[in-house]
């Protein structure tokens, strides 16, 4: 009850006096049967920023409009500009729900101080509470649920709060720890049957799930007639070791009560409580079984991860765990116990980021696609089917829904994930399997296209460095956090998961290679239970990869993307060539690059890199320099509207990346990106025009892609790019002082000349120029790789270098000398460099540690045409060798003929169409020298039967295949002719 109004709150209408500001003199509330209700004008503290007036309801209370300047967060010693003392009567989490108006987009959040003695989120430490609509109608008051707050019985604590911006208008403040209800009006308390309810899941807004969990249990991951199976399983010698933790686990105490603490999350303790659960589904042990559920009932209760960042996963760990406690202990659940579990679910739900009912976010992309639907409510809506089948109707239709679905198979068919080289790994990729074998194990229907989704994961074998690091693919974690020369291990669940759909000998062996079962306590980690009941030890893991893996292997649209090996050796001495080349036919967004046409190359080391680091989401260095063009090995394409020349599809105008905008707007494929990608594939930012590796598709002596990336470069904003070809032939030699060459041919056709077009070729460290020739070496941490790049077109190229930086004694980067990571005339350097960043824990996540395997890359040459028209072309010619192999550079020779250009390497030889379309035409080139063996490839022709004749001779018909446009031929060097003979 209130005991302190400020003088004159009786009076309906009139000049309201204020008592003397006073932070300290709160007035004291306290909740009865777990709900309160505040009018928040009579509870002002700093009047100086508020004015009150009759409500806009014309009731004869007032309400609040607060004035601030302010949208940074407060300080912790600024007082609230209206504040209150509650204490709790019962313990629990308190749901917060505020009456109010916002006149405005600014005026549409305020900073929360719930107790903790300072201004924070229910959710995150660094963010304010926003309101969800902003209201321009001044009577038209909203409620909105703003957080959470979780309190001991008789604790009290200090609640208070700043708005940002002007012009925002509260009138009450609700605490109620009723799950199910919804303030309406003015404002009232739920009644005692109302505070009791559980909150129901719309049923209608998903179509029906086409499968329902069977009328039995178990059926989380297996069912009754599983068990003997997964009991034998366990008498096997792989299982030894996964079967001692699991009896370790079970035989732990364990009651669930927390540490008094934020963070206070135990991920072990969780898998304690699993073990105890499965103990009794597998084994009848009711002792465990009883323990399981008092223990996960404790957990959920007392569970506090305010300040964690991304709590979601926490949080949503837990609600995995009461499905599996609810599942597999279901004969010893009481109905209150059931009840209790899905309220524990329900409370813990409304503070993550899908919210509750967990329909939040997309399920295309970004943290709506992770676990917190996949894994964790698609397993409790499974379990409580029987009691609360609503969870299931709506949990089940979205995970069914055509946007999970249909969007998931259409991207799978590529072979790739969509979100990069780490974040599937961790999280993405991850829960798309979990939730697959969720539905798999429960009833026998496949969520996804089965075979699509496994092959992913032979993405990251392909991608495995012989110094066991990954050829990266967009925002990567990997280097940050894998120490130098360690292997990194973070597949492992992906690996796990892809065979036991597939049940692939590969996959399975690098499970094995990346720790196996060795328990890995995290709230996104495969737990040991898990994979008690879902492993088959029957699969052989005792395989070469070389007598199970081509060694190209093409991921088809909507991608485009080959990886081109020369072996599968391990080891900092391997002389394996690894080839990475992507077309990107649709840009994934979120946590991929705006990267068209990139490609990588390793030989004792990264040689061609993907340059940048993944310091921070959206950081200035991710979102103008990691995330565009000119971190990548593209072209560089500028137009009057976007002289830079980073692709840009101009999405809301032209300075945007795919990884942040100026306006914090996060770039995803979401419900509506889908259909209008359904519509009008939105999104189409490149064409593959030919792909093929051969002529034996197990160990390819070329390995050739081919794209059109004029989409790229264009938008709603600037047409100015006709054609942008990019073809990529990678050519094992053979030769073991220079085992592998890659030739790169590009054609920008613009509608105005004069703006620059250019090459880019990063490196790691220092690159050396010596006329058309670019030395990239690789030496630095054991590595001794050497990349040799001869430019053949322009034959006048301009080569400019850009990178390095200068340091001082303590390491730290000298101002004004830094040019690594230079995009539009300045350097995008780390946030710990930058000295006009003030670093914080809230705005640095992790700092470059000399020790890690950090390859941000030293800098990069741009090659262009010195004098650049409307149409312009570029040849690259590359080779590999040691760094310490003192042998003068192997030179190339230009080859132009009619409409081809190509050149001779060593003893091989690449020519490429001038043209999009392919042609009929006869083909005459001439290869110069007195070789009597050379290996020729000639791309961009019609599909059907080509005759070759040399010195006018007539050698050898070749047949060139509609995905491909190529053919190869092994002839001296000479005069040639290809003439075409239909299909």
């Amino acid at each position: 009850m209130n005991n302190a109004k400020p003088i004159g709150y009786e009076k309906a209408i009139g000049v309201f006096v204020f008592p003397e500001d006073d932070p300290t003199n709160y007035s004291q509330y306290t909740t009865q049967d777990g709900s309160v209700m505040v009018d928040i004008a009579t509870e002002v503290i700093d009047s100086s920023c508020v004015r009150i007036e009759s409500a806009r309801d014309l009731s004869c209370r007032k309400h609040v409009q607060f004035f601030s300047a302010e949208m940074e967060k407060p300080q912790a010693d600024t007082p609230g500009m209206a504040g209150f003392e509650l204490t709790f009567d019962e313990p629990g989490k308190y749901l917060v729900w505020v009456r109010y108006i916002a006149l405005n987009d600014a005026a549409a959040s305020v900073w929360m101080d719930y107790g903790a003695a300072e201004y924070r989120t229910h959710e995150r430490g660094y963010m304010n509470v926003s309101f969800t609509d902003h209201s321009k109608n001044e009577a038209d008051y909203l409620w909105q649920r703003i957080g959470t707050v979780k309190k001991k019985a008789g604790e009290t604590a200090k609640i208070r709060f700043r708005t940002c911006g002007d012009g925002c208008i509260i009138d009450r403040i609700v605490f109620t720890k009723a799950v199910a209800w919804t303030p309406e009006g003015e404002g009232t308390l739920p009644s005692a049957q109302e505070a009791k309810m559980l909150g129901k899941m719309p049923e209608d807004r998903y179509p029906f799930p086409p499968v329902t969990p069977p009328p039995e249990h178990p059926r989380v991951l297996f069912r009754a007639s599983d068990i003997p199976k997964i009991k034998k399983n366990m008498e096997s010698a792989e299982m030894a070791e996964l079967v001692r933790v699991f009896h370790a686990l079970k035989s732990r105490k364990y009651t669930g009560h927390l540490e008094d603490k934020d963070p206070n999350d135990d991920a072990e303790g969780l898998e304690i409580i699993a073990a105890k659960a499965a103990d009794y589904a597998l084994f009848g042990n009711e002792q465990n079984g009883f323990n399981a559920i008092s223990a996960i009932k404790n957990y959920a209760e007392e569970l506090n991860v305010q300040s964690a960042g991304d709590n979601c996963r926490q949080k949503g760990h837990v609600i995995k765990l009461l499905g599996q406690v609810y599942d597999w202990c279901h004969p010893l659940l009481s109905t209150e116990d059931k009840r209790e579990l899905m309220y524990l679910a329900q409370m813990i739900s409304i503070d993550m980021e899908t919210n509750f009912p967990p329909d939040l976010q997309s399920i295309i992309c970004g943290h709506g696609s992770e676990h917190q639907l996949y894994r964790d409510w698609l397993t409790m809506a499974i379990a409580a089917y029987d009691e609360y089948p609503d969870a299931y109707h709506m949990v089940g239709g979205k995970v069914f829904s055509p946007e999970s679905v249909d969007y998931r198979n259409w991207w799978n068919q590529s072979g790739t994930h969509s979100q990069g080289s780490s974040y599937p790994l961790q999280i993405r990729y991850k829960a798309e399997l979990y939730a697959h074998i969720l539905i798999k194990r429960m009833c026998g229907a496949e969520l996804f296209n089965e075979e699509d989704l496994s092959k992913i994961a032979f993405e990251w074998i392909y991608r495995r460095r012989p110094d066991g690091m990954l050829m990266i693919d967009g925002d990567d974690l990997e280097p940050n956090l894998t120490p130098k020369g360690a292997y990194p291990t973070r597949a492992r669940d992906i690996m796990f998961l892809s065979s036991v759909i597939n049940r692939s000998p590969v996959l399975k062996r690098e499970f094995f290679i990346e720790g196996g079962f060795t328990p890995v306590y995290y709230r996104t980690s495969l737990q040991p239970i898990d994979m008690l009941v879902l492993n088959d030890p029957s699969i052989d893991t005792n395989i070469s990869l070389e007598a199970m893996l081509p060694h190209t292997r093409y991921y088809a649209s909507p991608v485009g993307e080959m990886v081109a090996r020369t072996g599968w050796n391990s080891g900092m001495e391997s002389t394996d060539v690894i080839a990475a080349m992507t077309i990107s036919e649709y840009n994934p967004m979120n946590h991929g690059h705006y990267d068209c046409g990139h490609f990588m190359i390793y030989y004792k080391g990264i040689l061609a890199n993907d340059s940048g680091w993944y310091e921070k989401y959206g950081s200035a260095h991710h979102r103008s320099y990691m995330g565009q063009t000119v971190a990548h090995n593209c072209l560089l394409i500028g137009t009057a509207y976007n002289p830079w020349g980073n692709q840009n599809q101009g999405i809301d105008g032209p300075e945007k990346t795919p990884v942040d905008s100026s306006d914090g707007k996060n770039f995803c494929w979401t419900d509506d990106t889908w259909a209008a990608y359904q519509a009008n594939h939105q999104n189409h930012w490149a064409e593959v025009i030919g792909h093929e590796f051969g002529p034996d598709k197990w160990l390819p002596e070329y390995s050739y892609l081919a794209g059109d990336l004029a989409n790229a470069y264009t938008s709603d904003y600037d047409d100015g790019i006709n054609q942008v070809l990019r073809h990529m032939i990678f050519l094992p030699t053979g030769n073991e002082k220079n085992p592998a060459a890659f030739i790169v041919f590009d054609k920008i056709d613009t509608k105005e000349g004069g703006f620059k077009k250019s090459f880019l070729l990063h490196s790691e460290e220092a690159l050396e120029v010596n006329g058309p020739v670019t030395t990239i070496k690789r030496t630095r941490g054991g590595y001794n790789g050497l990349l040799i790049n001869q430019t053949l077109l322009p034959q006048d190229a301009r080569i400019e270098i850009i990178g390095g930086a200068k340091f001082d004694a303590e390491g730290k980067v000298i101002p004004g000398t830094d040019r690594r990571f230079w995009n539009k005339g300045k350097n995008w350097a780390f946030i710990q460099d930058d000295p006009s960043i003030r670093i914080t824990a809230d705005t640095l996540k992790r700092k470059v540690n000399p020790q890690n395997s950090l390859e941000a890359g030293w800098g990069r040459v741009e090659i262009s045409p010195k004098a650049t028209g409307n149409v312009d072309y570029l040849l690259n010619v590359m080779y590999v060798g040691s760094a310490d192999d003192p042998s003068p550079v192997e030179k190339a020779t230009l080859i132009e003929a009619n409409s081809f250009a190509g050149a001779k390497i060593f003893d091989r030889v690449a020519l490429f169409h001038k043209e999009k379309v392919r042609t009929k035409d006869t083909v005459a080139f001439s290869v110069p020298g007195s070789e009597k063996m050379l290996k020729i490839n000639v791309a961009g022709l019609a599909a059907g039967i080509w005759r070759i004749r040399a010195d006018g001779k007539e050698i050898s018909s070749q047949k060139a295949s509609e995905d491909g446009g190529i053919i190869y031929f092994t002839a001296p060097a000479g005069a040639y002719e290809l003439i075409y003979q239909g299909e």
